[in-house]
C-alpha cells in the first residue's frame, strides 16, 4: 500500500474513532475506507492501431504475450496484473469475470470480443510486479469500430491516472485522430506522456524534426510544448523510465482528496449542528425543525416547476449551442474530408467524421451539462434561501452553498477516476431513475444514441462521394464533394443531432433534476433529523450534556486537524 493511500485511510480511521464517541452515524466513512481501499493507479497505452502499444509492451514484459496486428474489430483493453497463477480473465459490463483463458488463447478470444467489455491478464513477470501499484492497460488503437473503441476510451478517461499516448515516428506527425483523443484525455483533467515509437524506422535526422514537429503540434494545441519520449524496439528501459517519472503518491493524493473534501465537511457539519441544537433551547429548535419541513415541500414544488419549464430553459439552448458547435468542427476540418473521401473512400470518410462528431460530442456535451447543473442547483438555492440563512448558525456557514456542492458532485465529482464506474439505480414515487454517478455516465448515454444515430445515416450520403470520385476528374470533383460537404452532409448531420439530442438531453435534464432534487432533500431531511435527535438527547440526558459537548469539541477538532493536514 503507497503511503497517501496509507495516509487516507489512518485519518478515515482517526475520524471514526472521533465520531463514534459522540453517537453520529459513520456509514459514509466505512463506505469511504472501502472506496479508498480499492482504488488502483490504471496506467493507459493509447494511439493509433499501428503505432506498436503491444509490442512495446511485449518488450517491457519480456516475452511475446499481448498480439500484435490483430483485427481493430477484435481488440480489447488488457489490464496488465502480476499474479504467480497466470491467466487472462474476460470481464463482462457488470465487472463480473465472464470467461476465463489461458495466456496462448489470445487468438481465441477475438470471435468473442464483442462479449466482453475488457481483460485482465496475470502474469507471473517481474517487470509487472516492479511498478506496482501502478499497472498498465495495452488499449485498442484510436481506428477501433465505434463500438469497442467508445466503450474502453471512455471507461479509461474515468479510470485512468495517466495516459501513455504513443505516435509512431514514421507517421512523422500527430494525426487529427490523435489529437482529438488527446484532447478527450485533458478534457477530464488527465495528463498524458507522449511517446514517439519505432524510432529505428527514421533517420536520426528526420527524428529530431518529427520530434520538433509534435512538440509545435502540442504547443499549438495544448499550450505546452511537450517533447515525445523516443522508443524503439526495446521497450523495457523506456517504459520504465516513463514511469519512474510518475509519483503514486501523488495521483493518489489527487484522485482521493476530492471525495475525502466531501467526506470531512459532512461530518464538520454534523457535528455542528448537534454542538448548536445542544446549545440552543427547545423553541429556536423546534423552529428551525419546522422550517426544514416546509423546505422539503418546497424542493418537491421547485422540482415539478422545473421539469414543466426544462425543455424551453434548459435543454433548446444548449441543444442549439452543441449543435452549432458540431457543424463548426465539421466545417473546420472540411479539406481533410474532401481528401479523404477521394483518397480513401466512403469508409474512412464515415470513421473521420463519426470521430470528429464523438471528439466535439464529448468536449460540448460535457460543458452544457455543468451548465445545466449549475443552473439546477442555483434555483434550489433561491427557492432555499431563507433555510440557509437560519441553517448557518447550526452548521458553522454557507449552509446552501454546500448543499449546491454536494447536489453537483453527482455529476462532476472527479474522485471515481481510478476506480470502475458502476451505474446504480434509486427508486423514487414507483419510477426508475438512472443514479449518476459521475459526469462520464451521462456522456455515455448522451453521445452513444446520437453517433448511432448518424453512423445508419450516413451511407446515403457517402455514396455521393463515390460517384463522384469515378464520373469526373479528381480537381473537379474534390470540389464538387467539398461543396456537398458544406451544403448538404453538415446541415443533414445537423438536423439529426438536433432532432435527436433534444429528446435524449430532456430526458437527462429530467433525471438530474430528479436527483439534484433528491440530494437536496436528502440533506434537509439529515439535517432535521439530526436536531430532533441532539433534542431528544438534550430532554432526556440533561446532566450529561456538558460531557457530551466535550465530545463534540473533541470531535471537531480531531476532524478539523485532518482537513488542515490534507487540505492545506
Amino acid at each position: 500500500m503507497i503511503t497517501s493511500q496509507k495516509n487516507f485511510l489512518d485519518d478515515l480511521s482517526t475520524i471514526k474513532d472521533a465520531i463514534q464517541k459522540v453517537n453520529l452515524d459513520t456509514t459514509s466513512i466505512d463506505k469511504l475506507h472501502e472506496e479508498i481501499s480499492n482504488m488502483e493507479l490504471l496506467i493507459p497505452v493509447v494511439g493509433e492501431f499501428s503505432a506498436g502499444k503491444s509490442s512495446l509492451l511485449n518488450s517491457f514484459i519480456g516475452k511475446d504475450v499481448l498480439p500484435t496486428g490483430i483485427a481493430p474489430e477484435t481488440a480489447l483493453a488488457a489490464e496488465l496484473r502480476y499474479d504467480t497463477d497466470e491467466r487472462i480473465e474476460a470481464i463482462n459490463s457488470e465487472g463480473q469475470v465472464a470467461k476465463k483463458f489461458a495466456l496462448d488463447q489470445f487468438s481465441t478470444i477475438g470471435s468473442e470480443a464483442a462479449s466482453f467489455s475488457f481483460l485482465r491478464v496475470y502474469l507471473n513477470n517481474d517487470s509487472i510486479r516492479s511498478i506496482e501499484p501502478l499497472v498498465l492497460v495495452d488499449m485498442p488503437g484510436f481506428e477501433s469500430p465505434l463500438d469497442a473503441h467508445n466503450t474502453a476510451i471512455r471507461s479509461y478517461l474515468n479510470k485512468g491516472a495517466h495516459f501513455i499516448a504513443l505516435v509512431s515516428a514514421k507517421d512523422g506527425t500527430l494525426k487529427n485522430t490523435s489529437m482529438r483523443h488527446l484532447n478527450d484525455i485533458c478534457e477530464f483533467d488527465r495528463d498524458f506522456t507522449l511517446v514517439l515509437s519505432k524510432k529505428n524506422l527514421v533517420t536520426e535526422d528526420n527524428l529530431e524534426k518529427v520530434k520538433k514537429h509534435i512538440s509545435e503540434q502540442m504547443e499549438m494545441n495544448f499550450g505546452e510544448s511537450k517533447t515525445p519520449v523516443s522508443v524503439d524496439r526495446d521497450g523495457q528501459e523506456a517504459i520504465k523510465n516513463i514511469l519512474s517519472h510518475l509519483n503514486p503518491n501523488n495521483l493518489f493524493h489527487n484522485v482521493a482528496l476530492p471525495l475525502m473534501k466531501d467526506t470531512i465537511y459532512n461530518l464538520e457539519s454534523s457535528i455542528n449542528v448537534k454542538i448548536a441544537a445542544f446549545n440552543k433551547n427547545t423553541a429556536e429548535n423546534d423552529k428551525v425543525i419546522e422550517k426544514l419541513k416546509s423546505s422539503l415541500k418546497k424542493i418537491e414544488m421547485e422540482e415539478e416547476s422545473m421539469k414543466a419549464n426544462a425543455k424551453g430553459t434548459l435543454v433548446d439552448t444548449n441543444v442549439s449551442k452543441i449543435v452549432t458547435a458540431v457543424g463548426k468542427d465539421l466545417s473546420d476540418s472540411v479539406d481533410s474530408l474532401v481528401n479523404i473521401a477521394i483518397n480513401s473512400g466512403t469508409d474512412a470518410l464515415s470513421s473521420e467524421i463519426s470521430d470528429i462528431i464523438h471528439s466535439s460530442l464529448v468536449s460540448n456535451v460535457k460543458s452544457s451539462l455543468t451548465n445545466i447543473t449549475d443552473n439546477i442547483t442555483t434555483k434550489f438555492n433561491l427557492e432555499l434561501q431563507e433555510l440557509g440563512n437560519e441553517m448557518d448558525t447550526y452548521s458553522g456557514g454557507n449552509f446552501a452553498e454546500q448543499m449546491a456542492e454536494n447536489a453537483k458532485s453527482l455529476l462532476n465529482n472527479t474522485v471515481g477516476k481510478l476506480r470502475t464506474a458502476v451505474e446504480q439505480s434509486t427508486k423514487k414515487n414507483g419510477k426508475s431513475y438512472e443514479m449518476v454517478t459521475g459526469l462520464l455516465a451521462i456522456l455515455t448515454d448522451v453521445v452513444n444514441p446520437l453517433l448511432e444515430v448518424v453512423i445508419v445515416f450516413l451511407p446515403e450520403i457517402l455514396n455521393f462521394f463515390k460517384r463522384k470520385k469515378q464520373e469526373q476528374q479528381i480537381a473537379q470533383a474534390k470540389a464538387d464533394v467539398r461543396s456537398q460537404i458544406l451544403t448538404v452532409v453538415i446541415p443533414s448531420i445537423k438536423r439529426k443531432l438536433n432532432a435527436e439530442i433534444t429528446g435524449i438531453l430532456n430526458e437527462h435534464v429530467n433525471n438530474m433534476i430528479s436527483e439534484i432534487s433528491q440530494k437536496y432533500a436528502d440533506i434537509i431531511a439529515s439535517k432535521q433529523q439530526e436536531i430532533e435527535k441532539a433534542e431528544e438527547e438534550k430532554q432526556q440526558k440533561a446532566e450529561e450534556i456538558a460531557a457530551q459537548l466535550a465530545l463534540l469539541t473533541d470531535a471537531k477538532t480531531a476532524v478539523s486537524a485532518v482537513s488542515k493536514r490534507i487540505f492545506a
